[in-house]
C-alpha cells in the first residue's frame, strides 16, 4: 500500500511540474516561436528581397508583419493614427491619456516617422509616442493602441474578490504580457541580424533551422518525458 502511494505521490509531482513549467514557460517560447515562424512567410507575403536584398526590412516593419498589421508600414502607421483620431474625437479615447487630437494629419506622422520632417506641435510628439508603443501591439483596437503607450486602460472586468476568476485573469495576463514581449524581442532580433547583411541573412537561415530543430526536439522531448512517467505501471504490492 505504501508503495503504491508513494507512486501516486510520484506521478502527481510529475504532472504538476510538467504543467507548472508549460505554463510558465510556454508563453515566451510561443511568442520566440511566432516571430520565427513568420520568416519564410514574411518572405513569401512581401517579397523576399525583405529578407534577403540589400534593403533588408526594419525591426518596425517586420515587427509590424509579425504583429498582423501587414506588410506596409506606411499603411500601418495611417491606421494607428486614424482609429486613434477617431476614437478620441469620438470621446471613447478618454482617459487613454495620449492627448491626440483627432485633427492630427496621418501622413504628416508618416513623414515624422521617415525623418522627412520634423514634429511641429505637442499633438504631433503625442502621436509620435503613442504609436512607437502601439507598433509594439497587435491591433485589436484603438483603444489597445492607446494602452500600447503606456496609458491607463480599462479595470478588470470582474471584483477581485472572485479568487479562482482572479486567478485565471492573472495568468492570462501574464501569459498575454510575456508572449507580447517575446515576439517583439523575436522579431526585432531577426530583422537587427538581417540588416547586417549577407553575413548576418546567413546567420539567421542557421539559426532559424537550428532554433527549429531544437524546439521540435525539446517540445517532443518533454511530451514524451511526461507521457512515459505519467504511463508507467505502479509496482506490483505484493
Amino acid at each position: 500500500m505504501a508503495v503504491a502511494k508513494k507512486y501516486l505521490t510520484e506521478r502527481l509531482l510529475i504532472g504538476i511540474i510538467c504543467a507548472v513549467a508549460l505554463l510558465a514557460a510556454g508563453p515566451t517560447l510561443a511568442g520566440y516561436a511566432r516571430a520565427l515562424a513568420a520568416l519564410p512567410v514574411y518572405g513569401a507575403v512581401c517579397g523576399f528581397d525583405k529578407i534577403f536584398g540589400s534593403a533588408a526590412a526594419t525591426p518596425d516593419e517586420y515587427r509590424s508583419f509579425v504583429l498582423d498589421r501587414g506588410c506596409d508600414i506606411d499603411a500601418a502607421i495611417r491606421g494607428i493614427v486614424t482609429a486613434l483620431g477617431q476614437s478620441l474625437g469620438s470621446g471613447l479615447g478618454s482617459g487613454l491619456g495620449s492627448g491626440l487630437d483627432p485633427g492630427v494629419d496621418p501622413q504628416r506622422i508618416v513623414a515624422i516617422y521617415h525623418g522627412s520632417r520634423r514634429a511641429e506641435s505637442g499633438d504631433e510628439l503625442s502621436a509620435m509616442s503613442t504609436l512607437r508603443g502601439a507598433l509594439r501591439a497587435f491591433p485589436t483596437s484603438a483603444a489597445n493602441d492607446a494602452c500600447a503607450a503606456g496609458a491607463d486602460c480599462a479595470p478588470p472586468s470582474f471584483p477581485s474578490d472572485y479568487d479562482l476568476v482572479g486567478l485565471f485573469n492573472a495568468y492570462v495576463a501574464f501569459a498575454r504580457a510575456h508572449f507580447l514581449d517575446a515576439v517583439d524581442d523575436g522579431a526585432d532580433y531577426i530583422a537587427a541580424t538581417l540588416r547586417i547583411g549577407p553575413f548576418g541573412q546567413v546567420i539567421v537561415l542557421i539559426v532559424y533551422a537550428a532554433a527549429a530543430l531544437i524546439i521540435t526536439k525539446k517540445l517532443v522531448d518533454l511530451w514524451l518525458f511526461c507521457a512515459s512517467a505519467l504511463a508507467k505501471r505502479p509496482p506490483p504490492t505484493s
